[in-house]
């Protein structure tokens, strides 16, 4: 597969949290607009649940966002990925998703993760179904409320 990079000063010490904030909530939204027009035009690709696919987090400081069949072919995603898929075939059976965040500023970090939200309140949390183990920053991070993205 060919690979797109976006590079940008987000997230970086002199990023405010609001700019941060901003180019998170557009990242998501392209990656759940990529994954669904991946799977229009396959829609022979498993459901993320059944797919295989587990959550793993990325190494400290490097972060790739990844589409469907990227995950599929790695075998794994981290939060943005997982979610954006299954905001993705949530739309596609015509229920009004979107991804959504926590977030907190955790020692020297900024520190996010990506649920899932719907229009009745539920948040979906594919990462943890998928094998992402708890520990005290993540509590921590959950306990703020999540910002919608859209």
């Amino acid at each position: 597969m060919r690979r797109v990079e976006f590079i940008t000063s987000a997230f970086r010490g002199n990023a405010s949290v609001h700019e941060s904030q901003a180019y998170l909530q557009i990242l998501l939204h392209s990656l759940v607009v990529l994954d669904l027009a991946y799977l229009r035009f396959h829609p022979q690709t498993p459901e993320l649940y059944r797919s295989g696919v587990r959550y793993h987090r990325e190494p400290q400081g490097y972060e790739q966002w990844l589409t469907v069949p990227c995950v599929v072919e790695q075998r794994w995603g981290d939060c943005e990925d997982l979610a954006a898929w299954r905001v993705a075939e949530l739309r596609l059976r015509g229920v009004d998703a979107w991804p959504c965040f926590h977030w907190r500023k955790f020692k020297t970090a900024l520190v996010y993760h990506i649920v899932v939200c719907r229009p009745d309140g539920v948040m979906e949390d594919p990462s943890r179904v998928l094998g992402m183990g708890w520990d005290e920053a993540w509590k921590a991070v959950l306990s703020f409320p999540a910002l919608k993205v859209g």
